[in-house]
């Protein structure tokens, strides 16, 4: 027995956190803890002195990752090893006899099966005396649970921990994704180094797996993607997204070049023989010299005549990278800048040099925001409808292959690449690891390097050879081009290098912008009428949304382009002011923002009488003695529920020349059924383009129009 002073609290031991036990002693001037108590307390209770926090024992040990927060497993208490004796315990006399789990409990060392004991019995008063043998082990009673608050905390815990560590783990091994924003010009070749590169299981230096994967178009950064490498077709689209938001610190040094790519026009063989292919070069200068003839290809011979004026198509040069390239190629050509000089902000800007440009783009009959949209173009439609587009000598090769005789076989006739003879801009198609964007980290940075630095392997250049693409190593001597892949039959030329078709600077960004703005003032004007529903079904949020991307979409047009504006609803009105936009853009949007929506959908009816409209603009026009792109846009968000379909279709260009009319159709959300189907056939039929437009990208679509004439 222990002096009162000395007294002790039975602890119960809970998750690794004591407090007070029940006692049948404690509290009612009851003798102090008999010894069966003490073995008992040596069974499952920890005697703990009663003074300070600091006295409480350490929580049971991490098994598992798991901390066993309720220490009742399977009906039983768990004792962790450093607190149980692992004392068998006996029943006694008169007293129940422990069930199976306390028996097996019992007879078990390990610490989890130990059976906890009970408190003394008052049973052996019963029997006519209090027991005293300090020896003599208590029976166990049946297993305290811990309160429920405490197990369900407890088992709280137990799952979020399990989750930090599941999450852990699984991130462990989960692949580093990189995702690649490239430039279409080398999609295939890419798309096959990237399926190389994923088979090859390479791996991040703590172990990860590195995957890419890539997204294809043009060469205008697109933070929508989260890239982690950029891919444009030249180091300048780099800088120039640099001075709108840094991507990548310091690109000569960290972008790495992957191709030496020639950028010159695509032709039709029998063309492109015409002017002396392959057996002597061709100058841009007979290039302009067609397009500024009154009489086309009969100023070559009467021979030639058949083919009619010269049709040339290219991209939009604010986002083609051709297309910009094929407007400098022009000025260089004009203003007799050759091979290693520098364009001038005074040349470009000269009027003898915006009179040329003027003249050469009335010969520009279709534009895009992409190259291979033009292409695409050529071979829908034949040699009748365009007769040479800018773009890059690997489309050339991949149009040959996939669409000559041995793929589509849909070419009326083979393409071929011309190099502009007095200088070709070769482009070298960077790889850039993107350091300063927010979505990169340390670890999505080595694996974006691992992924630039196979790029530049002879087993991946190699793979360029498949497509067209003389890649970096190439050009550096170190793989001999393909002489099967760069051949005449193909549309290629093996000896083409930068020695025999000299290499055109790159302008600065300064130049750039000068020849751009001189670009767009001098450009092919063109009669626009926009067709725009106001009916009740686009009241709210659509309308809005409609509105803004109207209001934008006269901002991108060019000073001398004309516009008229035709709402319908249950009838059809011409929005008043009408003019070229320098004259009524700002009027004309302010009455675009003043638009209220009523009323049914007259959408046949409405696209006729933008059809009679253009008709009577080009009656105007043909006494001009200049050249004119015709289009008309149309936004519909419904069916056409007044009539008029039959004339409508009856009135429609069949789109077999390029001096025709284009259409294109936009369908605006989710309710416009059948419209739809109509409103594609249209675009399709008039070599225009059909959209799909929702109130989050509206605007987009606007802008991609505007980058068609």
């Amino acid at each position: 027995d222990r002096p009162e002073a000395e007294r002790v609290v039975s602890m119960e031991v809970t998750a690794g956190l004591a407090r007070p036990a029940p006692s049948a002693r404690e509290g009612n001037g009851a003798d102090p803890p008999s010894a069966a108590a003490k073995v008992a307390s040596r069974g499952g209770q920890i005697e703990l002195a009663a003074r300070t926090p600091s006295a409480m024992p350490p929580g049971p040990p991490i098994a598992g990752f798991i901390v066993p927060i309720n220490p009742v497993i399977r009906g039983y208490p768990y004792i962790p090893p450093a607190y149980s004796s692992g004392a068998p315990q006996v029943a006694q006399a008169g007293e129940e006899e422990p069930n199976e789990t306390l028996k097996a409990a019992a007879s078990s060392p390990t610490p989890s099966s130990v059976g906890r004991p009970a408190r003394a019995s008052s049973a052996a008063s019963t029997h006519g005396s209090k027991q005293t043998d300090e020896d003599t082990p208590k029976p166990a009673e049946p297993a305290s649970r811990c309160p429920l608050p405490y197990c369900m905390l407890g088992l709280c815990g137990a799952i979020v921990i399990a989750g930090i560590v599941a999450g852990v783990l699984v991130s462990m091994s989960a692949p580093v994704t990189v995702v690649v924003q490239s430039s279409n010009s080398k999609q295939r070749w890419l798309t096959d180094a990237i399926a190389l590169f994923n088979a090859k299981a390479f791996h991040t230096s703590e172990g990860r797996r590195i995957e890419v994967t890539a997204s294809y178009g043009g060469s205008i950064f697109d933070p929508t993607l989260m890239p982690h490498i950029f891919g444009p077709a030249t180091i300048q689209s780099v800088e120039q997204q640099n001075l709108l938001s840094p991507v990548v610190s310091s690109p000569a040094t960290n972008c790495k070049s992957s191709a030496g790519v020639p950028v010159g026009f695509a032709m039709w063989r029998s063309m492109a023989e015409a002017l002396g292919w392959p057996n002597s070069t061709i100058q841009f200068k007979t290039l302009a010299a067609l397009a500024q003839s009154p009489v086309g290809w009969a100023s070559l011979g009467p021979q030639y005549g058949q083919w009619g004026k010269f049709h040339m198509g290219h991209g939009f040069p604010f986002h083609s990278t051709s297309g910009r390239l094929a407007v400098t190629g022009m000025v260089h050509t004009i203003t007799n800048t050759t091979s290693g000089e520098q364009l001038s902000a005074a040349a470009i800007t000269s009027p003898a040099t915006r009179t040329a440009l003027h003249e050469i783009a009335k010969a520009v009959s279709h534009m895009g925001p992409l190259d291979t949209s033009l292409l695409e173009k050529m071979r829908e439609r034949g040699p009748s409808y365009l007769h040479t587009v800018a773009t890059h000598e690997s489309n050339v090769f991949r149009w040959n292959r996939e669409h000559g005789p041995l793929g589509t076989n849909t070419l009326e006739e083979p393409l071929v690449f011309v190099a502009p003879a007095e200088g070709t801009f070769w482009v070298e198609h960077p790889l850039c690891p993107l350091d300063l964007v927010e979505w990169t980290s340390p670890r999505l940075l080595e694996a974006s390097r691992v992924f630039v630095d196979f790029m530049l392997t002879p087993e991946a250049q190699m793979l360029g050879f498949r497509h067209g693409t003389r890649p970096y190593l190439t050009m550096q001597g170190v793989l001999p081009a393909d002489e099967e892949v760069f051949s005449p039959e193909n549309g290629l030329m093996p000896d083409l290098s930068p020695e025999t078709a000299p290499v055109l600077p790159l302008p600065s960004n300064d130049i750039v912008s000068v020849l751009l703005s001189t670009w767009k003032a001098e450009k092919k004007p063109a009669r626009v009428v926009c067709v725009f529903d106001t009916s009740g079904s686009m009241a709210g949020r659509p309308m809005a949304a409609a509105k803004d991307a109207l209001v934008a979409f006269l901002d991108t047009m060019a000073d001398h382009d004309f516009i008229r504006i035709l709402t319908f609803a249950s009838t059809t009105k011409a929005l008043a002011p009408q003019g070229t936009l320098h004259e009524v853009r700002p009027a004309l949007q302010a009455a675009v923002r003043a638009i209220q929506p009523i009323g049914s959908t007259r959408l046949f009816g409405s696209i006729t009488q933008a059809l009679d409209d253009i008709n009577d603009l080009r009656a105007v026009d043909e006494g001009s003695g200049d050249s004119f792109s015709y289009i008309v846009v149309v936004m519909t968000d419904g069916q056409d529920n007044i009539g008029g379909e039959a004339e409508m279709w009856s009135r429609l260009p069949d789109g077999s020349a390029t001096e025709q009319l284009h259409i294109f159709t936009v369908a605006f959300g989710q309710n416009t059924g059948s419209s739809a189907t109509i409103l594609r056939r249209i675009a399709t039929q008039t070599n225009g383009k059909h959209f799909t437009a929702s109130e989050s990208d509206i605007g987009d679509i606007y802008e991609q129009i505007s980058m068609e004439f």
